[in-house]
């Protein structure tokens, strides 16, 4: 099945050529059912705030073998579905496990300065299949005098790259918006 197909068909949407191309009634749980949909069965949540995310993609996909990777996560093994494992290491020497184009997805939820978040998508876009997808969350604009830079990274590496197109999600669904890209 050819991903970006089925996501414009799918939520109606004609004109891809201007990214990012936002799908407001597409949430984040949402996406989770598109991972299943598309027969994605290996695939990685980088961060884990909580366990909340990680059991709704591994509920809505019991086919999924799903790593968690969270240097400092404390989520008790028994609250995580068995088709999910908990790699506590950080973000980047934990892609250093994984071999390129391994994953049908990966869902970025890590640090949010700058630096971190490029070197993140650098890392992890890597481990992405072609036809899989490179996704994450925290796209908002936080206070200038913040270090979150979640956003800003996300528009310069997709920029840099000229990965086109691009997707936000959740902007009438979720608390905080979530992106993705299907990968070339």
């Amino acid at each position: 099945m050819n991903t970006l197909r089925y996501i414009t068909e799918k939520y109606g949407l004609k004109d891809v050529s201007r990214s990012p191309v936002d799908v407001p009634k597409m949430s984040r749980a949402e996406l989770a059912k598109v991972f299943a949909k598309l027969g994605f069965v290996k695939g990685a949540q980088v961060g884990m705030w909580n366990d909340n995310y990680a059991k709704t993609l591994c509920e809505l996909n019991p086919k999924l073998q799903l790593f968690g990777i969270d240097v400092a996560n404390k989520v008790a093994r028994k609250e995580i579905p068995s088709n999910c494992k908990i790699v506590r290491m950080s973000s980047i020497d934990a892609a250093k496990k994984f071999v390129d184009a391994s994953l049908d997805f990966v869902y970025i939820d890590t640090n949010q300065d700058y630096v971190s978040s490029t070197n993140d998508l650098d890392a992890w876009s890597k481990k992405v299949r072609p036809g899989g997808i490179i996704a994450g969350h925290d796209f908002f604009a936080y206070r200038a005098k913040t270090n979150l830079h979640t956003r800003e990274a996300l528009i310069s590496y997709v920029n840099a790259y000229r990965v086109a197109p691009w997707f936000v999600i959740g902007r009438e669904t979720d608390p905080v918006r979530s992106w993705f890209w299907v990968k070339v």
